[in-house]
């Protein structure tokens, strides 16, 4: 699959910006102070990095497939690219912390299927986050750390 779709992802799927992820996007730049770093996980060729940059802000892409981030690269040279021993540890250090992060996402024939939001929200609750906004309700959340 990492293959599969990268040559030709943007022509079909990633060459436009979503209104609803662009309105996300910026509901986060917008809790996020200037100058900070922000992590894209699941980034695919990095769409949304000219928003995130023209912001001030940096970015880190992290993606499955090594061909989606081989063209994010190639065009936004200056983003970091985090490789596949680097996702593990880094995975493995949020789990650590408590961070809600999965591998649930798996793909059969270049359909994506992904858990309940149900139990995608009750993961995230049960890790300690508020979710503070589901978006257009496509797996992205923008949540807080609850206090302990």
């Amino acid at each position: 699959m990492d293959t599969l779709f990268a040559a030709t992802y943007d022509d079909h799927w990633g060459g436009y910006s979503n209104a609803s992820h662009v309105t996300f996007v910026q509901r986060l730049l917008d809790l996020c102070p200037p100058g900070c770093a922000i992590l894209d996980a699941a980034c695919g060729t990095g769409k949304y990095w000219p928003m995130i940059l023209a912001s001030g802000r940096s970015v880190t892409g992290i993606d499955q497939s090594r061909e989606m981030l081989n063209k994010a690269h190639h065009c936004y040279f200056t983003v970091e690219i985090i490789d596949e021993n680097e996702r593990q540890e880094a995975f493995a250090q949020g789990k650590a912390q408590g961070l809600p992060l999965i591998e649930g996402e798996y793909t059969i024939g270049g359909y994506h299927y992904y858990p309940p939001i149900a139990q995608a929200r009750r993961w995230t609750v049960d890790a300690g986050f508020t979710v503070m906004d589901e978006g257009d309700g496509y797996y992205h959340f923008l949540t807080q750390k609850q206090s302990m």
